[in-house]
């Protein structure tokens, strides 16, 4: 309100109106799909959250944590949570859609997310139902992710059910940012869109929210259930290494946990880790059949029987065939105190690898597992690492900026003799050489050490190299020869110690185990490979 002259001017500039409804219906339906690249579109911050989600085209403003580039072009904007001062762990932001009419038909929700830094917290997924009142909102958690994700965008998918119950005004998307324990934990958001149909079926299972479409046999023989104050059990699942994490039990002595059908796609490898432990005099097994549809014969692929109180990592081999198939899991026990479990189930083409064989170039670290008794977590990287004079700029696998490894970053707020650790799969032959490349060059190099771990004997170190070893990639050969007691496996760590300050980053790349030989025996290339021609990156289309 003014009148301006010459000795004064008014203006206004970037109006938004947020929740001003309130005399009238919510209008339904503006589309959600959004990338950023004009604004929030028909996303809303919620000022019920602690902080905001902000937009930018450029890399966040914290090193060694956030993407470099948007999804959409590699060039345009996407949506981030900052972590640094003044956030606080454990503080949320929530960016919400505008409401979608009631629907009969499940929806696909498709958004990219980018998740790096060794203080990641978490990124939910809430479907909110607003009732015809407008008030008593419910809120259903339908997608989580925690931890970092290694320095690339993710896809990711959800089917949305339930969107038309009885006396739903509408429904919408919440996505929320949760600050992590420290400042390297930005969280980025880019390229969402909601299709009108279901997502199609999904070959991986983590069953942090629901069983996948997997069906118990008898029906409940098999649930979804939290890892925490079960006896005979670690009280963590494998996806997230908490007791807040979810897994699938058996229930009941003899329990079938069947998938939906599989499409033929030729050769493939089924990866899961499973759990069998219980109290002495009881028994448990846990087998792996396929089943190919329209048949009843299940062909045996793999068990186990073995007792340890620990997630173990298992795989079969699908040999491609003409018929569509589902996996059968089946699990049997004498006794209601034996826990037997499964978590992180994942079909994927081609042959399954060698046991703990892993260049990284999945974008995963394959069979190892990141150590929760550690000070923080090895990161997937590719490039330079984010501080000067130290790491690589290339990997060993594909010798381009393209391909991936693993590091530890020795910036703040890692600090001296601070440790990260992977540790391998189980393996049942005690003796055979360890062999990976690493890189270790920089005037603070902390230490590389290599750990055997049975039951027996938790952490054996059996291999320790220090300091400055020059700015290549270097081999570097273990024999391992540890005498296995009866039904006692051997798993291999990797450690890496922070030196005196930051220009200590360590980097790993291939590793291999080749059991029953020593390392002598082994011929082992002393070069890079080569470079190869990588993936176009980042990624162009959604």
């Amino acid at each position: 309100d003014g009148s301006p002259d010459v000795n004064n001017a008014i203006g206004i500039d970037d109006i938004d109106f947020y929740n001003c409804q309130a005399g009238s219906p919510p209008e339904l339906g503006s589309s959600i799909d959004c990338t950023f690249e004009q604004g929030f579109c028909n996303f809303f911050q919620d000022d019920s959250a602690d902080f905001e989600w902000e937009r930018v085209s450029t890399e966040t403003s914290s090193s060694g944590t956030g993407p470099g580039f948007d999804h959409t072009t590699g060039s345009g904007y996407y949506a981030y949570i900052e972590t640094s001062f003044p956030r606080l762990p454990g503080e949320r932001a929530r960016l919400i859609s505008a409401l979608q009419f009631p629907s009969s038909t499940p929806r696909c929700l498709t958004f990219w997310y980018h998740m790096y830094g060794p203080d990641i917290g978490a990124l939910n997924v809430f479907v909110q139902t607003v009732p015809i009142s407008q008030d008593n909102i419910s809120s259903a958690l339908v997608w989580t992710k925690s931890g970092t994700q290694g320095n690339q965008w993710h896809r990711a998918t959800q089917t949305i059910y339930g969107l038309n119950s009885t006396g739903v005004y509408g429904w919408r998307i919440a996505f929320e940012g949760i600050v992590g324990k420290g400042f390297l934990g930005d969280i980025a958001l880019d390229d969402i869109f909601l299709s009108g149909s279901a997502c199609p079926p999904s070959r991986v299972c983590d069953f942090e929210l629901d069983l996948c479409e997997f069906q118990p046999n008898p029906a409940a023989s098999w649930i979804r259930q939290q890892a925490t104050n079960l006896p005979n059990f670690v009280n963590q699942d494998h996806t997230s290494s908490t007791s807040l994490g979810y897994f699938a039990m058996a229930t009941q002595d003899t329990a079938k946990f069947v998938s939906r059908p599989y499409t033929n796609a030729g050769d493939e490898c089924l990866k899961f880790w499973y759990f069998v432990n219980g109290p002495s005099g009881t028994t448990g097994k846990l087998s792996v059949a396929r089943q190919n549809v329209g048949s009843q014969v299940e062909s045996n692929l793999w068990s186990n029987d073995i007792y340890e109180s620990a997630w173990r990592y298992g795989q079969v081999s699908i040999n491609g065939g003409i018929s569509a198939f589902s996996a059968v899991f089946q699990a049997v026990r004498s006794s209601s105190n034996v826990v037997i479990g499964i978590d992180d189930i994942i079909l994927t083409l081609g042959y399954c690898p060698a046991p703990i064989n892993c260049n990284f170039e999945g974008r995963t670290i394959c069979s190892w597992t990141q150590q929760s008794e550690d000070t923080f977590d090895w990161l997937l990287q590719s490039g330079e690492t984010e501080s000067f004079g130290t790491g690589p700029t290339v990997d060993h696998t594909t010798n381009s900026a393209q391909g991936h490894y693993l590091y530890i970053e020795s910036s703040l707020p890692a600090k001296l003799n601070d440790t990260a650790r992977i540790i391998s799969e189980h393996l049942v032959v005690g003796q055979g050489c360890f062999s990976l490349w690493y890189h270790m060059h920089g005037e603070d190099i902390g230490s590389l050490v290599i750990y055997t771990s049975t039951q027996t004997n938790p952490m054996t170190e059996v291999y320790r190299l220090q300091g400055e070893q020059g700015n290549q990639w270097n081999i570097l050969n273990v024999d391992i020869g540890v005498t296995l007691q009866t039904n006692e496996n051997l798993r291999i760590i990797v450690e890496g110690v922070v030196g005196v300050s930051f220009q200590g980053d360590i980097s790993i790349d291939d590793a291999v185990w080749s059991p029953s030989i020593t390392c002598s025996a082994v011929v082992v290339s002393t070069t890079p490979s080569g470079s190869v021609s990588p993936t176009t990156y980042p990624p162009s289309n959604y």
